[in-house]
């Protein structure tokens, strides 16, 4: 049994067709676990009524949002099948994903099984972007957790919605990390292939999932994205090679000196905004000594001192950039 796990937030105007792909699969053999983090939109309403006409689908509705990983750790505790699909609430699969997947989990003694996925608009009337893994030289079949590895250093190489794993994996490396809303599939793909994992690139067509690309997506937060990729650099760092260390040590200095202008920024013009980006990162083990200046009550910098520090960041940061 497949169990999908579909974490939402105030998705009720997607998450139907989201459900619909899922019932539209060839394979039967699912699950689905709907994990609402406290929507205050028509979310439970439309579940629901999908509920009541298929007990294959259940709804849990978690009593306040902490986030996407928060959500799926719960629902990876009730799941009950072998393999887990982690869809989003905005994103579809085709019909055959399910069945092509299981097809090659019975052949192959692999851990993960990816396919190709593409982009689209909330119409739905326009593919904006086709993301083929052939693309970039991945070769159709079984793959080792060692050339995943080398491209996951660069960054998040999946959709999540694109990858079924086998449980049992998940089990092993504790799931999802909860101190992060953002990169925490970058962040447990990586420590998958810390793990001598092994992959299977599913090339078929009808395997494919769609990515919907709208303005409320849960990637739109550049800040949070930076916040939460410089804690998985961090995080990871120590279990990289030498060679693949120095790929990350150019990813922090672009990720530290976006973060110090974005937050210079806010404290100028929006002090809320700011203290709140100090308490999410007070939060992350291993920030001690990032941006520690930030940190202290009585931080305060002089108006005429501004613009000139800002140029200073901004100098720096295409210095990073032409680093990468």
């Amino acid at each position: 049994m497949i169990s999908v796990i579909v974490p939402t937030y105030n998705y009720g105007r997607f998450i139907g067709e989201c459900l619909d792909s899922l019932l539209q699969q060839t394979y039967a053999n699912w699950e689905c676990l709907v994990m609402d983090n406290a929507s205050v939109d028509n979310t439970e309403s439309i579940v629901r009524d999908y509920a009541n006409h298929d007990a294959r689908i259940r709804y849990h509705k978690l009593p306040e949002n902490k986030g996407p990983s928060f959500a799926r750790n719960q629902a990876l505790k009730e799941a009950k099948g072998e393999y887990i699909l982690f869809l989003d609430a905005d994103d579809l699969i085709a019909p055959e994903k399910l069945k092509h997947t299981m097809d090659i989990f019975e052949k192959q003694n692999v851990d993960f099984v990816f396919s190709d996925y593409c982009f689209f608009t909330e119409s739905r009337e326009y593919i904006t972007k086709t993301y083929s893994f052939s693309e970039k030289q991945i070769k159709p079949g079984v793959i080792g957790s060692a050339e995943i590895r080398n491209r996951l250093v660069y960054g998040n190489i999946f959709a999540i919605s694109c990858i079924i794993s086998r449980k049992k994996n998940l089990e092993h490396l504790a799931w999802f990390d909860e101190v992060i809303r953002y990169n925490e599939d970058w962040d447990l793909w990586l420590r998958a292939s810390f793990a001598d994992t092994s992959y299977y690139y599913d090339q078929q067509p009808d395997s494919v999932t769609l990515i919907r690309n709208h303005m409320t997506s849960h990637s739109k937060d550049q800040f949070g994205m930076y916040i939460a990729g410089l804690y998985v650099c961090l995080k990871n760092y120590k279990a990289l090679s030498k060679a693949q260390q120095k790929i990350f040590d150019r990813k922090i200095r672009t990720h530290r000196y976006t973060l110090k202008k974005k937050l210079i920024d806010r404290y100028f013009n929006n002090r809320e905004r700011f203290d709140e980006s100090l308490v999410i990162m007070d939060q992350m083990p291993g920030f001690e000594n990032e941006l520690r200046s930030y940190r202290r009550k009585k931080w305060i910098m002089p108006r005429s001192l501004e613009s000139l520090y800002l140029l200073f960041l901004k100098m720096n940061y295409r210095i990073a950039q032409k680093c990468l």
